[in-house]
């Protein structure tokens, strides 16, 4: 009897055992008196609350990555071959693909980004390239690769930006600045105007009007004018800064102008074992 009840409790132990290496969490077992199984029991209970916990800040991640703004891949590297460990929607949408796990399926469905990356080797880099995604205009996108490694994994973390999504933002960015300038303003010169106009209302509306409030009326009314000077100054000068300057004609050097583009490329020609001459 004693020797069934200890193969019983060794059957029970395996049994959590093999469900703690599966992540099989589906188990309710309970405490029974005997030293092994109870131990058992224990740790498949703690090692169910570590699982539950990693996936939950998993899931909290994802979901912060999955806001974001940008195209995010993560490559991860297992016996030499890449898999995609996450991507989120908006990198797909950008390349406008579906979500592979397979990293090697993107050089059929992505060629041109395939090859930008594979020419990184993988390692951290920053740089503009143009694609043309499903046959269309090619656009421009801004590419940065991250290489994060340790002891036992490596992975490649990709982030894509649209060029032109840049420049819209950088746009939006400095009208809200302008406006918040402008709105500034207005409120500084319009505030103390409208308070001297209710003044002078208010005098007016009176049957007599004192020496006193004369001179009130004047002073009032030489403020009213002077703000309203300072308003028309500063919407000249925002007149003048929003318009095109006109252009001013003179001669110029090719040459020079081209030498000074070769020199500012030096780096990428260098790169790519290209020279260029001028005659």
């Amino acid at each position: 009897m004693a020797k069934t009840s200890a193969l019983s409790y060794i059957q029970k132990t395996e049994k959590l055992l093999l469900a703690i290496q599966k992540k099989d969490f589906s188990l309710f077992p309970k405490t029974e008196g005997n030293n092994l199984a109870d131990n058992a029991v224990k740790l498949y209970y703690q090692s169910k609350e570590e699982h539950l916990s990693q996936s939950s800040y998993k899931l909290l991640y994802e979901e912060i990555l999955n806001q974001l703004e940008i195209g995010l891949m993560i490559l991860s590297e297992q016996e030499k071959e890449w898999n995609v460990f996450y991507v989120n929607p908006v990198f797909l949408e950008i390349l406008q693909i579906p979500k592979y796990n397979s990293w090697s399926l993107y050089e059929n469905k992505a060629p041109g980004f395939y090859q930008v990356i594979e020419q990184t080797h993988y390692e951290n880099s920053q740089e503009f390239f143009e694609i043309s995604i499903n046959e269309n205009v090619k656009q421009s996108f801004s590419l940065r690769t991250k290489k994060v490694q340790n002891a036992r994994h490596r992975f490649c973390i990709i982030s894509l930006e649209s060029v032109q999504k840049i420049i819209e933002q950088k746009e939006k960015l400095a009208w809200n600045n302008l406006m918040k300038v402008i709105s500034h303003e207005l409120l500084n010169t319009l505030t103390p105007v409208n308070s001297l106009i209710q003044n002078l209302e208010y005098i007016a509306n009176q049957d007599v009007i004192e020496k006193e409030d004369q001179q009130d009326m004047k002073e009032s009314l030489m403020i009213i004018n002077s703000k309203s000077k300072q308003l028309l100054n500063f919407v000249d000068d925002y007149r003048q800064v929003a318009e095109l300057p006109k252009p001013v004609f003179r001669n110029i050097s090719l040459k020079d102008i081209t030498e000074s583009a070769l020199n500012f490329l030096k780096s990428e020609f260098e790169k790519i074992r290209s020279q260029l001459l001028i005659h």
